[in-house]
């Protein structure tokens, strides 16, 4: 992975060898964008994905995953720009906190009303493998926000 080379948006597929999510768990399609320690990822929304429920709402839980995965794809965007000569693939990653959620009550009607959603992560603080992320789900287009909090990833 050359840093230097990359043109966002970044697909998920880029990140095959370096994150542990695949379909029909990945839920992150591409990374858009990442300035300084803040990176933002799209999902364009699939009714059918796992992350909504058979009336084709989101799940609350949804919320905390979109931003543990994508910091998980941002998160190696930034080792590779940052530390290109020793990061490597991480083997374990696990979610081991939320902090402070807030979900907006129209978000888990997000499929009924938009077609992507983009999700704003940042490293808040880190200690060795673990990190704790502020992220939000927002609209990429009007910037209203759906649910944003604090998740404790742990990585390896």
């Amino acid at each position: 992975m050359d840093y230097n080379s990359l043109q966002f948006p970044v697909s998920r597929s880029y990140f095959d060898d370096w994150v542990l999510h695949r379909k029909p768990m990945a839920w992150i399609d591409e990374v858009v964008s990442l300035t300084g320690s803040t990176g933002t990822c799209r999902v364009l929304i699939d009714k059918n994905a796992h992350y909504c429920d058979e009336n084709e709402r989101l799940r609350e839980s949804t919320a905390i995953e979109w931003i543990a995965q994508s910091y998980a794809y941002v998160g190696s965007l930034i080792g590779l720009r940052d530390r290109a000569d020793d990061i490597k693939p991480s083997t374990k990653m696990f979610l081991v906190g939320v902090k402070d959620l807030i979900l907006d009550p129209n978000f888990i009607r997000i499929p009924q009303n938009l077609n992507e959603v983009h999700i704003e992560v940042e490293p808040f603080r880190s200690l060795g493998p673990v990190c704790i992320v502020s992220g939000k789900v927002l609209d990429p287009k009007t910037h209203q926000i759906y649910a944003e909090g604090q998740v404790k990833v742990f990585s390896q």
